[in-house]
């Protein structure tokens, strides 16, 4: 990225924001101390979309921001986790981004997905940098 690694860390950080550059995330609505995420895929005719609830996990460490799936006391359902590890974590200069959408449950699709979901990661980043770029 070539912005200030506290900029991205701004974009990153704030979940309601992804709607407008990762292509995965389709809606963002609050819900209380978190937020109800619309998360999306399309392979040929096959099309996946899932309703999870989204916390920002506390994590004090330096350039990383994590959102996990929190559906309010239930346990029976896959976990998602959302991660973004800026490096370095401070300066003015470009810097790199490494982001990582995880889903540890079960479905059929999910292996046709994956392809589509790191293609779509990789498109997002450019739409993320044009973002930061325009200000």
């Amino acid at each position: 990225m070539d912005a200030a690694p506290s900029a991205v860390l701004a974009e990153v950080g704030n979940l309601p924001g992804y709607p407008e550059w990762h292509g995965m995330v389709h809606r963002v609505e609050v819900d209380g101390d978190g937020w109800l995420v619309d998360l999306g895929g399309r392979v040929g005719p096959f099309k996946k979309s899932k309703r999870v609830r989204m916390v920002r996990a506390h994590d004090d460490e330096p350039g990383h921001v994590r959102f996990v799936r929190d559906e309010k006391g239930r346990s029976d359902h896959g976990g998602w986790e959302l991660e973004a590890t800026v490096d370095p974590a401070t300066g003015e200069g470009p810097c790199t981004l490494h982001f990582r959408l995880f889903y540890d449950g079960s479905s059929p699709l999910i292996g046709l997905l994956e392809p589509v979901l790191r293609s779509e990661t990789e498109r997002s980043g450019e739409r993320l940098r044009k973002r930061l770029a325009d200000g």
